[in-house]
């Protein structure tokens, strides 16, 4: 499995395409890190919360120790920025 770290994944746009990437590529996991501020509801992302292949984390990408210890711990491989 490749781990992809979605950044802003629980606004408009990234929350479309989180459940398109995990239906079209099953071979990743997604690691979604979202401040949750005024653009972003995890209410959006209801469909994909229980899946094995998906994980949410409230955080702020410009925590640079938080988003080390996050490509450290899940192997990150890619990311994608929608914040």
């Amino acid at each position: 499995m490749k781990n992809i770290l979605i950044s802003g994944g629980a606004g408009f746009i990234g929350s479309n395409f989180i459940p398109y990437f995990l239906n079209k590529y099953s071979d990743y996991n997604i690691f979604n890190i979202d401040k949750l501020t005024y653009a972003g509801d995890l209410k959006n992302l209801e469909e994909v919360s229980k899946s094995p292949r998906y994980k949410f984390i409230n955080g702020d990408i410009r925590d640079s120790n938080q988003v080390n210890l996050i490509f450290d711990k899940y192997e990150i491989q890619g990311v994608i920025h929608f914040a």
